[in-house]
């Protein structure tokens, strides 16, 4: 009698790609309905999945025979004080509507999430609720269409299918925060900022710019910092912009987990609030008001964009598959750290 040999793998949405000669999140759109692939396209996939026999069980909630009842929330950093506000509110929502919310830290780092995203599609996540730490990596954006699940991005826009946006309005907010210290004298703004391949940074920057060209004032790129908000960046970062031969009289800092690295380097190079120098936050959490002097911030509701991006994922795990964009108003609450500029 033969021995019994191993079980053949099982089939996965990378082979059914390979075997239609498409990409995964082909794939995806034709698993999920969407009527954006050609037919032709449609016709080689369905192929492919015929002859592997392939079975899709990580595909959008209506098409699977059971849900998890699980969601995901992928953020950068766990111990931002904006996500863990996003996170409690979005928990509260879901967890009101029978899911409960796995929460994995990227750390910032691209292969972190990878393999993130590879474990939740084991686990058949209903729907995510995601903070890419790059937007534009195509790694990043393939694993999270193979998913084949609704998917809400938070600061962030990647092309998916069944992708919704909820973000801060970082663009006004910034043009509106810059546009006050060059309305009092100030020349030499300087911008702490997310790295321009995130939505996040590039609207920052674009506020920043645009509060420039409407005051008919040169920006200077050297004033300019966005390589993001990990503590030893932001200190090496506050540490150029202060030695600079012409150092700024006014700074905006990247977020609230970024401040206090701000203010330390500040202290380092003996430069006093406002009196030498003055400061807004991006975000207003407790540092920023009980700090002396208190720091003007550009304050937003956080848990209103967990709210909202745990509303946008239910709406598309009940059928709703159209895809949402919604902007959570931001306001620059002005203290004690900006005074007119003194020569």
């Amino acid at each position: 009698m033969q021995g019994q040999g191993r079980r053949p793998a099982r089939p996965t949405i990378r082979d059914v790609a390979d075997r239609a000669d498409v990409a995964l999140g082909t794939v995806s759109r034709v698993l999920n309905g969407f009527s954006n692939v050609g037919a032709d396209v449609q016709d080689r996939v369905r192929q492919a999945i015929a002859e592997l026999g392939y079975q899709p069980n990580l595909s959008a909630r209506s098409m699977r025979t059971q849900a998890t009842g699980l969601v995901a929330c992928v953020v950068p950093d766990i111990q931002n004080p904006l996500y863990a506000a996003v996170l409690g509110a979005a928990e509260a929502t879901l967890s009101a509507a029978g899911y409960t919310l796995l929460v994995v830290s990227s750390g910032w780092q691209v292969a972190q999430e990878l393999t993130l995203v590879e474990a939740l599609a084991r686990r058949r996540v209903d729907g995510v609720v995601a903070v890419p730490t790059d937007e534009s990596d195509v790694a990043l954006q393939t694993a999270y269409a193979a998913l084949g699940v609704p998917i809400v991005l938070v600061e962030r826009e990647m092309p998916m299918p069944f992708a919704g946006l909820v973000a801060t309005d970082q663009s006004g907010s910034m043009r509106m925060a810059t546009g006050m210290l060059l309305d009092l004298g100030h020349r030499r703004v300087a911008l702490m900022s997310s790295p321009a391949y995130n939505r996040s940074g590039r609207e920052r920057v674009a506020g920043y710019r645009a509060a420039h060209e409407e005051r008919g004032v040169t920006m200077d790129p050297a004033l300019l910092f966005d390589e993001g908000q990990v503590a030893e960046v932001v200190r090496r970062g506050a540490a150029a912009l202060l030695s600079l031969a012409s150092p700024p009289t006014a700074l905006i800092t990247a977020g609230d987990r970024s401040l206090g690295d701000v203010l330390r380097a500040l202290r380092n190079f003996g430069r006093r609030i406002p009196d030498d120098i003055s400061v807004i936050s991006w975000g207003d959490g407790d540092l920023a008001e009980l700090f002396s002097p208190p720091i003007s911030a550009i304050r937003y509701d956080a848990g209103e964009i967990g709210r909202e991006a745990a509303r946008m994922l239910l709406d598309a795990l009940r059928g709703d598959h159209a895809t949402h964009r919604r902007l959570v108003r931001a306001e620059l609450v002005m203290r004690q750290s900006c005074l007119p500029f003194r020569p």
